[in-house]
């Protein structure tokens, strides 16, 4: 029981450190080091995995055995998965490194007040637009964020958006909002828009390694994590179709006025 509990225990940490590398890594001041370290732990874990699984299996005389007992075929199984996080981890370490690296760089526009109780959102959605926003909201009680924004990180417009549907902060479009800007004006308490404002819709993208297993994968992963997003958040099944239809360096696009007319939108007073 005891070999089994350490071999269940390596399985854990062997995907923790997996897990750690691939999503939050970017968040160290020295992202090569940290990254690497915890892809080097993820390949350590799955050696001692190894090593109680030959344990497990050795006679009393020091030899290897088949596997007898439901304990000993356990520790043989367990070692499936660490071996998939540590070969992953290593197979894709310069991809995911190149995203983690890319992720740290995409800071992204701040929110700036333009007058009382109204801010401005003018540029592209990284880490630090969630905080900036948190602040403003602080200092002095956010009711309009205006947006104009090609897109950026979806995690960050997904934070964004929570925080303007907690606060049940206005968003106004007048002019455009596009891939992940789009879940923060539809995340607003009501939605203002021009009739052409433009808002785009495509599909997700990875920030790095976009020809790599892992780019491609993440890519995916964006794009499935949007388009659940905006269905929840009221957008139609055609529009859907048509934005998992459109590459990620193409823009498919829908007017305010559409909008309107589908009822997430109302006209923005001049």
């Amino acid at each position: 029981m005891l070999l089994i509990a350490l071999s269940i225990a390596l399985t854990i940490a062997c995907w923790g450190a997996f897990w750690a590398a691939a999503e939050f890594s970017y968040l160290a001041e020295n992202i090569a080091y940290i990254h690497g370290g915890l892809i080097a732990a993820c390949l350590s874990l799955f050696l001692v995995g190894l090593a109680v699984a030959i344990l497990a299996s050795t006679d009393t005389k020091g030899r290897l055995v088949a596997p007898t007992s439901l304990s000993q075929l356990l520790c043989w199984i367990l070692l499936v998965p660490q071996a998939g996080f540590a070969i992953g981890g290593v197979v894709n370490y310069t991809a995911t490194l190149e995203t983690m690296v890319a992720v740290s760089a995409t800071g992204g526009a701040r929110v700036v007040p333009i007058k009382k109780g109204v801010a401005l959102l003018n540029g592209e959605i990284g880490l630090e637009t969630p905080g900036s926003l948190v602040d403003q909201h602080r200092a002095s009680q956010i009711r309009v964020l205006k947006l104009r924004s090609g897109g950026g990180l979806i995690g960050s417009a997904m934070e964004l958006g929570t925080f303007v549907k907690e606060n049940a902060i206005t968003t106004r479009v007048e002019t455009y909002c596009e891939s992940a800007c789009v879940i923060i004006a539809l995340s607003g308490a009501e939605l203002y828009v021009t009739p052409t404002a433009q808002f785009g819709f495509h599909n997700g993208s990875a920030v790095a390694s976009t020809d790599s297993q892992i780019g491609r994968f993440a890519a995916r992963m964006a794009t499935q994590t949007m388009i659940a997003e905006l269905r929840t958040l009221g957008i139609s099944e055609e529009i859907l179709q048509k934005a998992e239809q459109t590459p990620a360096h193409q823009m498919y696009y829908v007017s305010g006025a559409e909008l309107q007319r589908l009822g997430l939108a109302r006209y923005a007073k001049r």
